[in-house]
């Protein structure tokens, strides 16, 4: 499966890009207006996020330059436009894939007004609310089922899908709850972290491999974002979730 613009919708940002460059000066509002319209379609253009960067820092720049006055003008540089030039050719053709995440547990919980129940595999656990639980709202009983799994050695990361999920459908911040936060709060008592990591590894194998990968202009887009992904997560510390996005 994939996703890609419509007609309509590549028509607009074609029109747009190619007007940006016949341009040498333009108002900052109307350069955020470009970006704003590139940034909603790089869910459907591969590495389309990389090439928007350059064109922030412009945005930005030209902004602390100008006291943060939209209105105030800024030159269209080179570096823009050749931003603007890969996206004058990848929009025609864009398409992404949709990716499908690959669960290794999965633990379902329900509630009801009556009670509460996990499973995970072929472990079940479940109880029943008190008089006093049930008056909560059956959101609140939700996020009151995982706490209950979680009592039962259920898997921790299950509560964040429910939050996340949660917030979702409701449309509001659910973790902005008091009741919601007090739980919160117990979860983390009860599964406090643990150290992930039991081995270590040299991180000089990873920098042998990349430094024949010279100079960058001779790399491949793939090659140069794989050696520029892995360097982020050596030097950052982060997550591959995190750089992900």
């Amino acid at each position: 499966m994939s996703v890609s613009l419509t007609e309509e919708k590549e028509t607009k940002i074609l029109k747009l890009i190619q007007s940006f460059l016949t341009m040498e000066v333009c108002t900052i509002r109307h350069f955020a207006r470009l970006i704003g319209l590139l940034l909603s379609a790089c869910p459907a253009t591969k590495y389309g996020w990389l090439y928007t960067k350059n064109l922030e820092r412009e945005k930005v720049a030209a902004l602390l330059r100008n006291h943060q006055n939209f209105n105030a003008k800024m030159v269209i540089s080179k570096l823009v436009k050749q931003e603007l030039v890969w996206w004058e050719n990848t929009i025609p053709q864009a398409r992404n894939n949709i990716r499908r995440d690959t669960f290794h547990l999965e633990i379902f919980t329900d509630a009801s007004r009556i009670g509460w129940g996990a499973i995970y595999k072929n472990q079940k656990a479940n109880g029943w609310w008190t008089p006093e639980e049930q008056k909560h709202h059956i959101n609140y009983l939700e996020m009151l089922s995982v706490l209950y799994a979680l009592n039962k050695k259920v898997s921790f990361g299950t509560f964040n899908t429910y939050r996340s999920a949660l917030a979702l459908i409701t449309g509001c911040e659910i973790e902005r709850s008091p009741n919601i936060r007090r739980y919160l709060k117990d979860i983390f008592r009860l599964r406090p972290p643990t150290r992930k990591y039991q081995s270590t590894w040299d991180p000089q194998v990873v920098l042998t491999y990349l430094e024949p990968k010279y100079p960058n202009e001779n790399l491949s887009l793939l090659e140069l974002s794989k050696k520029t992904i892995t360097l982020l997560a050596l030097a950052s510390g982060q997550r591959l979730q995190t750089l992900a996005r």
